[in-house]
């Protein structure tokens, strides 16, 4: 029980405390409300769309196909990461 408040602390405090900032960062003072909406309305069409499209992989090519899948998004999402990080830097947003 005290594993589960732990990684429930870990990982809801962070997500909570970035979805808020970052909504600030797109939406200024006048859109954050509407930025926010966005994001977690991303997130959760993400979370529901996972749920179908793991089960199918999973079903069809077996638990290594499913990783193997996981793998190239978090590497696909890797790569994103860095080419925005590049763009800011490129443009000075971070100046």
């Amino acid at each position: 029980m005290i594993l589960v408040a732990t990684v429930a602390f870990l990982i809801l405090g962070p997500y909570s405390f970035l979805a808020g900032a970052v909504a600030l960062d797109f939406g200024g003072k006048q859109g954050s409300g509407t930025a926010s909406g966005l994001i977690d309305g991303i997130g959760y069409l993400g979370g529901i769309i996972s749920g179908g499209s793991m089960a199918s992989i999973s079903a069809n090519y077996g638990w290594d196909g499913a990783f193997l899948v996981l793998a190239a998004i978090a590497f696909l999402s890797g790569i994103a990461a860095i080419w925005f990080l590049r763009e800011e830097r490129r443009i000075g947003i971070d100046s």
